[in-house]
């Protein structure tokens, strides 16, 4: 599972970084296994409901 929000710059400032994120999110693709692409959505202070809003 890979989970990231905003890219790190910094990390991304390597040639050899960047080829490894890339394979790192490209392996999903090319591994033959289903898979599901989910980004985190905006985080708010208000009060939990307990439910969970999708949209494309």
């Amino acid at each position: 599972m890979i989970v990231q929000s905003r890219p790190d710059v910094r990390r991304a400032a390597s040639a050899s970084r960047l080829a490894s994120t890339y394979a790192r999110h490209t392996a999903p693709v090319s591994s033959g296994l289903d898979w599901t692409i989910i980004r985190p959505g905006g985080l708010t202070d208000d009060p939990g409901t307990g439910k969970v809003t999708l949209g494309p």
